[in-house]
């Protein structure tokens, strides 16, 4: 079980089994000699391998992810310091997400900037990260590479790499519009993964009312129709809590204001609910 129950929220990500062969010459990069392997489990609590980094030190590790882990839905590494963290899922050499903190992770090298991170507010919520993190979607099983970057004093860093299942019992099927579920006078979503887009189906028409944690990543949500096409003078997209005025028929997309970033569920949480008269 999860140490926190929440909604959770997840977009495709192909695992490709990461080449260790040695090329002789101009091939592509090849993982450090001292790369340390360990495989990812169902278990959220214990960590698979802890180094001590020095500053500017950094260790690079093969994460074997196996078809159980794949089976869980989601697919969580995780540090518990907030120290740069960046994931290679196509081998090694490009990073695909990176993390510099437990409150988002972006695409790419953005999840390491200082900048666009979360909406600032002074009250802090609880959080499933530890420290920094990424969350993906993997589609079967393979390898994936995680190289972990000492910015400070020296310390010790523990990975967690584990399986779990979506929190969110919309998912995967709200992805898409043909899969939106209706939504029932309050319901509520998250975006914890890169791309990942939510959809919410109206029968009836309904002011509703968006609420969002005080502490997470910038949501946006706008109102479309039956082709996906934004409603002409619905007056979106909103970044608040609205009003927003949805007619029958009409639907209602969430996605991440910032399109290279999400977060844990506690940081990427949005409620809908009526609209009080």
């Amino acid at each position: 079980m999860r140490r926190f129950a929440q909604p959770a929220l997840a977009a495709l990500v192909v695992l490709v089994l990461a080449a260790c062969t040695v090329d002789g010459g101009g091939g592509p990069p090849q993982p450090p000699a001292n790369t340390i392997e360990v495989t990812a489990n169902l278990n959220p609590n214990t960590s698979v391998s802890s180094v001590q980094l020095a500053n500017g030190e950094s260790q690079v590790f093969r994460i074997e992810v196996p078809s159980n882990v794949v089976s869980a839905g989601l697919f969580y590494i995780e540090l518990d310091r907030e120290v740069d963290l960046e994931v290679m899922t196509s081998g090694y050499g490009t990073v695909t997400y990176s993390s510099a903190s437990r409150d988002y992770f972006g695409s790419g090298l953005s999840g390491l900037s200082a900048t666009l991170a979360v909406a600032p507010q002074t009250v802090d919520t609880v959080v499933p990260c530890r420290g920094s993190c990424v969350i993906i979607e993997p589609a079967n099983a393979g390898s994936v590479y995680a190289r972990v970057t000492n910015r400070g004093s020296t310390t010790t860093v523990s990975l967690y790499a584990y399986g779990e299942a979506h929190g969110d019992t919309h998912e995967p099927g709200n992805d898409t519009l043909v899969g939106a579920p209706v939504f029932n006078l309050a319901d509520s979503g998250a975006i914890e993964t890169v791309g990942d887009v939510d959809y919410w189906y109206f029968d009836k028409t309904t002011t509703v009312h968006l609420d969002l944690p005080p502490v997470g990543i910038p949501i946006e949500v706008e109102v479309v129709d039956a082709s996906g096409k934004p409603v002409p003078g619905s007056g979106g997209p909103f970044t608040d809590e609205g009003p927003i005025f949805v007619m029958q028929g009409e639907y209602l997309r969430v996605w991440a204001l910032n399109e290279w970033q999400a977060a844990s569920s506690a940081r990427s949480v949005y409620y809908l609910s009526v609209e009080a008269p």
